[in-house]
């Protein structure tokens, strides 16, 4: 079923908020002040859920993304929307949270980073057949990926030379310090087989057991 809906505002996971038969509706692909026609995915008794299929008037803040995986994978929801927009709603975002959970209604402020890109210093990835990618959002549909632009250039470097490490399914977390040091954390119930590790590996967890190196970055430790 298709329809019509005015977006209102973002939820906490990016997507766009309406109001179809007296039921919230949560759309993705969808931004505050678009009418869009929504494929709807799920109907629960209290909210519905779906997708934005064709925009009908488009939001000034809206942006083409620049990943060629965005409408595939679940890495990340906000890279239709320009910058600055993005900045904000992490703002606002951090701020709902500390008041809902800590009681704090405090005043934060933004530090800007002066990169729109390649900023992560942390993702994780799903292993399929030997292949690393995402799920797609709110779906087990899986995205194989071999450059991921919101992650560090370092993390990326890991993607590309991927084939020193070997396993088939499960999982696996790259963290990178500002020394561009990598820390590996690996989940799977297969064989795991590793060689040629890269001189920036400083360690490989593998189903919480370190076999090589150390589980932490040095420089992260007081003294």
């Amino acid at each position: 079923m298709t329809t019509k809906i005015q977006i209102k505002k973002l939820d906490n996971e990016g997507r766009g908020i309406g109001y179809f038969d007296n039921k919230i509706a949560f759309i993705s692909n969808a931004l505050p002040g678009e009418e869009v026609v929504v494929d709807f995915t799920k109907n629960k008794k209290k909210y519905t859920e779906g997708k934005s299929i064709e925009i009908l008037k488009k939001s000034p803040l809206r942006v083409i993304p620049k990943c060629p995986y965005y409408e595939l994978c679940g890495g990340c929801n906000l890279m239709h929307i320009c910058i600055d927009s993005q900045e904000d709603y992490k703002l606002n975002k951090s701020r709902d949270i500390l008041k809902k959970y800590a009681s704090l209604d405090k005043e934060i402020k933004l530090i800007k980073s002066n990169k729109d890109l390649y900023y992560r210093n942390k993702i994780s990835l799903k292993v399929n057949n030997y292949k690393w990618g995402y799920y797609n959002a709110s779906t087990h549909e899986f995205c194989s990926v071999d450059n991921c632009l919101l992650a560090n250039n370092s993390i990326n470097e890991i993607i590309h030379n991927k084939e020193f490490l070997r396993f088939k399914d499960g999982s696996i977390t790259i963290r990178c310090n500002y020394n561009n040091e990598i820390l590996i954390d690996i989940k799977s119930e297969d064989k795991f087989e590793y060689s040629d590790i890269p001189s920036n590996v400083v360690g490989i967890i593998v189903n919480d057991k370190t076999i090589y190196g150390e589980n932490y970055f040095f420089d992260m430790i007081e003294i």
